[in-house]
């Protein structure tokens, strides 16, 4: 009987040693002034990937409603992360710029980071999820 017990007891810590987390990321956009068009997502999970859209951990894409927009990330593992957003406004899936490459849709990063000429460093935007997260983001 004493060894049922013991076993059982190893057996779920080891169970629970082995137990992965994931967590949920969600990211609300408010005070969107037009409803046009749609707010495109992507969040990397290192430096090595960051601002590379093939190598993006994950992507999504939301409507607008009401001037918000929210979008989760889930099952993501306790790590550093960053993510990148922006309207889309004319629905053509890139982030349209003029001729000296200054973006003329609104974006933005994690940590509301800015870069000098180029997107902020992975450092500067990344932070630590450990836990679910919830972000709220004035557009």
């Amino acid at each position: 009987m004493f060894f049922n017990i013991y076993f059982l007891f190893s057996f779920s810590l080891l169970f629970r040693l082995l137990e992965v987390e994931n967590h949920t990321l969600t990211i609300s956009i408010q005070k969107i002034n037009s409803e046009k068009g749609k707010m495109m997502f992507a969040i990397y999970d290192s430096e090595k990937n960051y601002m590379n859209e093939k190598k993006a951990f994950a992507t999504q894409i939301a409507n607008i409603k009401n001037g918000k927009a929210t979008i989760q990330f889930n099952q993501l593992k306790t790590g550093k992360y960053a993510f990148v957003y922006f309207h889309d406004k004319n629905n053509d899936n890139k982030l349209n710029t003029n001729l000296l490459g200054i973006p003329t849709e609104k974006y933005g990063f994690s940590n509301k980071a800015s870069g000098t000429f180029g997107p902020p460093a992975f450092q500067k935007s990344s932070f630590l999820i450990n836990k679910n997260i919830e972000i709220l983001i004035d557009l």
